[in-house]
């Protein structure tokens, strides 16, 4: 295996992961099979831009879950530079992050198509671009179709996600199981420390 700092095709996938569902996963595996990545790096953020959510899983929980999920994935990790930098995560200021950390790497984002259409509104978006190819999944109900007008936005061919970490929570505050929805030690994680409840 090539060491970290020699990686040609790094993909990093941003969100609150609150919690990490499988359809973070597939998405994950869809990406790397499809570009032929070297790595897939997690990145939950601390404050997202666009939500006004107040309550938030601590970072330490989302981590644990996070590492827990990507158990059986050598070749996916976590990065805690979001969380670390507090305050609102925008995206550019971690792509920089790992533009300088991995120069010699090609970077890929990894967005929800509901993401893309309000790409305009992001913290520099043309920046954005520059430091990174932006890779575009169906995410719910929102679907885009293929844009071949910017060579810098992949679409990519990936089922269409219908769980939520949104719907997981509201399910587990009813008291309802999502066992079906997570990764086994993440469901067992959220039931020993009764998170969502």
């Amino acid at each position: 295996m090539p060491s970290f700092s020699t990686l040609s095709k790094i993909a990093l996938f941003g969100g609150t992961f609150d919690p990490v569902h499988l359809g973070h996963l597939i998405v994950a595996e869809w990406a790397w099979d499809a570009l032929g990545l070297d790595k897939v790096i997690f990145i939950p953020n601390h404050i997202h831009p666009f939500r006004k959510r107040r309550d938030i899983t601590p970072p330490e929980q989302r981590l644990d879950m996070l590492e827990l999920a990507l158990q059986a994935y050598p070749n996916f990790e976590v990065s805690s530079v979001e969380l670390k930098r507090k305050g609102v995560s925008y995206t550019v200021d971690t792509l920089e992050y790992f533009h300088k950390t991995y120069p010699d790497s090609e970077l890929f984002f990894l967005i929800g198509a509901d993401n893309l259409l309000k790409f305009d509104e992001w913290k520099k978006p043309q920046r954005i671009l520059e430091l990174a190819k932006i890779v575009v999944y169906n995410r719910d109900d929102s679907q885009v179709e293929s844009d071949t007008r910017n060579e810098r936005i992949i679409y990519l061919n990936s089922p269409n996600i219908k769980i939520s970490s949104t719907q997981i929570r509201e399910r587990i505050k009813q008291g309802h199981s999502c066992k079906s929805m997570l990764p086994l030690k993440v469901w067992q994680y959220i039931e020993e420390n009764h998170i969502y409840k």
